[in-house]
């Protein structure tokens, strides 16, 4: 897997954090496999990448999929990535039979899901759907000190060519592909499942104040 190579790791995994120069030289991969398929290229103001598929009415909401190719530091080749390929290989195939469908299709790779760099997660996703200030999460900070507006401003420095959309379009419907995280479907040799549900998680941050001593 091509992508995988990016990024990879002595131990057979992937270390390709957000905002960083293995992320973009994935982002290249990515909008090479769109161009070489005929797909529309854009991104916006937080460095989210689509790619479009026409469809017979331009004006319709377009149909969503995708997930996101950054990852843990010690991260798998198909956490996230996979909902990506997966969606260019369903587009590719659409084009190959020369179908066009009437919605749109439009993959999307969000920014900095994964929050290993920079945190929380979801930046790309929740900026997106209005659901966190732009400001706020530009504000951010890194290990090092970076702040998600410099590095994010690097990024999208080095595609000047990318026509740029407003944050954030009503979609039809979006789908994502997942790897299993557990071994339900695998030990049951089912392909695939949808789910019902997924984890939702909060975080907190709490200080506690007091006087410190053995237990």
């Amino acid at each position: 897997m091509v992508l995988g190579q990016i990024g990879a790791t002595d131990k057979g995994g992937v270390c390709r954090l957000a905002l960083t120069d293995e992320e973009t030289r994935a982002r290249r991969l990515l909008i090479e496999w769109a161009r070489e398929i005929g797909l529309a290229v854009y991104t916006d103001e937080i460095s989210n990448l689509f790619f479009r598929l026409e469809g017979s009415d331009p004006s319709a909401e377009p149909v969503v999929t995708g997930s996101h190719i950054d990852t843990q530091p010690t991260g798998g080749k198909f956490d996230g990535a996979f909902g990506v390929v997966a969606g260019f290989e369903a587009v590719q195939a659409i084009v190959e039979s020369g179908l066009t469908p009437t919605r749109p299709i439009e993959i999307v790779a969000w920014l900095n899901e994964e929050g290993s760099r920079f945190s929380p997660g979801m930046m790309g996703s929740e900026a997106f759907a209005g659901r966190r200030p732009l400001e706020q999460i530009l504000a951010v900070t890194d290990a090092d000190g970076v702040r998600t507006a410099d590095a994010l401003e690097r990024t999208l420095a080095a595609f000047p060519d990318l026509p740029r959309r407003d944050l954030g379009f009503p979609v039809a419907a979006f789908i994502e592909a997942h790897i299993e995280q557990g071994p339900v479907l695998e030990q049951k040799g089912v392909p695939v499942g949808v789910v019902t549900g997924i984890q939702g998680s909060r975080r907190f941050r709490v200080e506690v104040k007091g006087e410190d001593g053995h237990a």
